[in-house]
């Protein structure tokens, strides 16, 4: 199920609780709370080199945050601009206008290249995606990064049926969509970019999938909204 501000009924509180149309306890004060939650987490926990971002995971009927989750490499892997590994996982993968793309020296044959790749970018501090110019969502498996709805589901390390996802970003990518759908999640409150944008990494196949859930349900937020403010 799809839902947007504009079609959510929010309602006062009442003894300290807050009811919405979809059976969660749910005021626009905690929704604003665990953005900047969040937000937080994206600003302050990420070692990708690509994008930061920022999840956690609450309980929204007790108010409690149960886990966060960044963009980042599993534990005791190296980030993606690892001399041995650009050498053994990325320069076996690339293509060789990718590698050009990389590596616009004229006049090198296909091993100088090569060779020059990884004496360039080990230890750039840039991911290998945007070094072939790789589009947003595509060419994830030359990255060691796992994403933050992925990191966060599988730290949680409990039943997440009656939880809420919080993402500082745009609508998951497909496959942090079929993990949060498989976990059951309650439902994933995202940043409404807009459909195509590069926030947006599955404009059509994941805002499809939460659409056919019947479980999960996908809130989205604009991505202007002033979640400082009252």
């Amino acid at each position: 199920m799809l839902v947007t501000l504009e079609n959510m009924r929010f309602v006062e509180r009442k003894n300290g609780w807050a009811y919405s149309h979809f059976d969660a306890w749910l005021t626009k004060d905690n929704l604003k709370k665990w953005m900047r939650l969040a937000n937080f987490v994206k600003e302050n926990e990420n070692p990708c080199l690509s994008r930061q971002i920022g999840v956690i995971i609450v309980d929204p009927r007790a108010d409690v945050v149960v886990y966060t989750g960044h963009n980042g490499p599993p534990q005791d892997l190296p980030a993606c601009d690892d001399s041995d590994y650009l050498q053994r996982v990325v320069l076996p993968q690339l293509g060789s206008d990718e590698l050009k793309h990389a590596v616009e020296d004229m006049g090198l044959t296909e091993k100088e290249r090569k060779d020059t790749f990884v004496k360039r970018y080990a230890n750039c501090g840039t991911c290998p995606r945007k070094l072939i110019g790789a589009p947003s969502g595509q060419r994830l498996e030359l990255c060691t990064c796992i994403h933050g709805e992925t990191d966060a589901i599988a730290k949680a390390g409990r039943n997440l049926s009656d939880c809420w996802m919080v993402c500082a970003c745009g609508v998951p990518c497909i496959e942090c969509t079929k993990v949060i759908l498989e976990s059951r999640l309650e439902a994933v409150v995202a940043l409404d970019h807009g459909k195509g944008t590069q926030a947006d990494y599955s404009p059509h196949s994941s805002r499809w999938m939460f659409e056919k859930s019947e479980k999960t349900k996908l809130i989205l937020v604009p991505s202007d909204w002033p979640i400082n403010s009252d």
